[in-house]
């Protein structure tokens, strides 16, 4: 299959059938082809599916892979979203509030500083939803 398919079964996995299994299946076909960019993006995918399915430990992992993802390929411009849905993934799996205030921060910071008007506002509202 080609990087391309890999790719598309993804995002028909995730919006459709709304498969974890598969998502990561498709994910480890998609490296395996030598597909690279993109991965936090697909990560954030099976982080949503995990959580609909409360299994919000297996999402904040899958975050911190994006996260390191985002930082070993320099696919800077994912930063801001990767740390709102980690943040998202922590406050739901009961972490520590320190530590989601924190991702918000730098989610917001690095969203200011590349433009991403959307993601600032997101890590506003989670800020806004977590306990004093």
């Amino acid at each position: 299959m080609t990087v391309f398919a890999f790719i598309f079964r993804i995002v028909s996995a995730w919006a459709e059938l709304r498969d974890p299994g598969l998502i990561r299946q498709m994910m480890t076909g998609y490296a395996d082809a030598g597909g690279v960019i993109g991965l936090p993006l697909f990560s954030s995918m099976l982080a949503d599916v995990l959580l609909s399915e409360g299994k919000a430990d297996q999402a904040v992992a899958e975050m911190r892979g994006a996260w390191e993802a985002v930082r070993r390929t320099g696919e800077w411009f994912f930063e801001p979203m990767v740390l709102q849905i980690l943040a998202v993934c922590l406050r739901d799996a009961k972490a520590d509030p320190a530590e989601i205030r924190a991702c918000l921060e730098q989610a917001a910071a690095s969203g200011r500083r590349i433009g991403a008007a959307l993601f600032v506002r997101k890590a506003a509202e989670t800020l806004a939803t977590l306990d004093p």
